[in-house]
């Protein structure tokens, strides 16, 4: 085995040495001539007249000479990767940026709804429903930040028709909110409320409720409501709640129980509360209905042969747009 032994190698491992290793030295390779070493044994024989222990004896090492330092440099690799991920994170902030801007420049906030405007309009084109007209005019004067209107009633009675009135020119503006069941539940964040954060004012209507659906949109109230006052704005929310006429148990419990238990279930809200039944309709208002469409002065005749078609008791005027157009076609 060769004894020889060379001092170690002097290493760069600092963080910014990546890849390459140079060898370098500053003078040539001198040659060394190793000594001799003097091959003893590793254990003197012990003296065989007293019992001393036996001397180790450690072989002299060997010297060596001319040996230079060898320099293992790592040299850094200093090119540039390609961060697709640093890229696409970009691409998509800039991108939600844009939008959000977006929105905010196209912000086209909606004055209040104006009761006495809304008071002329109704009693003319809303038949059969004076007393509802009246409760939502009131509910609108009344001076509340946060106000709930629950319209209740049968099919056809001119819970949706009102709403399309209040809003007929209000549908495209930024703080007009409009959503229908079951989406809502499922799709609704005050988050995505721009126009409540805007403007001064806000209209939040949900459509084809039934009474069974009041747990289940309460949080999403609370948290609207909660918003609204954590901005000060004014909010008017239109709740309609559809009770079928077919189903008699339904109807009554419109008609007797729905406002004790929307107040049971909405106690603890703080805000101002309107309960608007609408009735069901007659024959007469049905003839109003039909002469919407086909102008005034329809006799008697005429109108007893179109109102076969429907049934009022059921259906009130739902549906007399698209069957008088049907009629007219046949």
């Amino acid at each position: 085995m060769d004894n020889t032994s060379f001092e170690p190698m002097d290493v760069d491992l600092s963080s910014n040495s990546i890849t390459y290793m140079d060898v370098s030295f500053n003078e040539p390779h001198e040659e060394f001539t190793p000594v001799p070493v003097k091959e003893e044994p590793i254990f003197e024989p012990a003296p065989t007249n007293n019992c001393t222990l036996p001397t180790l004896t450690i072989p002299t090492q060997a010297s060596a000479t001319g040996v230079k330092v060898y320099h293992i440099i790592k040299k850094n690799d200093r090119k540039q990767t390609f961060n697709t991920t640093h890229i696409a994170v970009s691409i998509l902030l800039v991108t939600c940026l844009s939008m959000v801007v977006y929105q905010i420049i196209n912000v086209n906030c909606s004055s209040e709804l104006d009761p006495d405007y809304l008071n002329e309009k109704l009693h003319q084109k809303v038949y059969g429903q004076y007393t509802a007209v009246t409760e939502i005019v009131s509910a609108l004067k009344y001076e509340s930040r946060t106000k709930l209107i629950f319209f209740y009633g049968g099919t056809g009675v001119g819970k949706t028709y009102t709403l399309s009135i209040m809003l007929e020119d209000k549908w495209n503006y930024t703080n007009i909110y409009h959503y229908t069941m079951p989406s809502f539940v499922t799709t609704f964040s005050t988050e995505l409320m721009l126009g409540l954060t805007i403007c001064n004012t806000a209209v939040f209507v949900v459509d084809d409720l039934v009474p069974s659906d009041l747990k289940q949109i309460k949080i999403h109230i609370i948290d609207v409501i909660r918003k609204n006052y954590d901005m000060n704005k004014y909010i008017v929310m239109i709740l309609v709640f559809n009770c079928d006429n077919s189903d008699k148990d339904l109807m009554r419990k419109c008609d007797n129980t729905f406002y004790k238990e929307v107040e049971r279930i909405f106690n603890d809200i703080n805000a101002f509360k309107q309960f608007v039944k609408f009735e069901e309709l007659s024959e007469r208002h049905l003839k109003k209905c039909i002469e919407d469409e086909l102008g005034e002065g329809l006799d008697d005749v005429h109108f007893n042969n179109i109102a076969k078609n429907f049934n009022v008791s059921q259906d009130g005027c739902k549906g007399v747009h698209k069957k008088i157009k049907i009629l007219n076609n046949l």
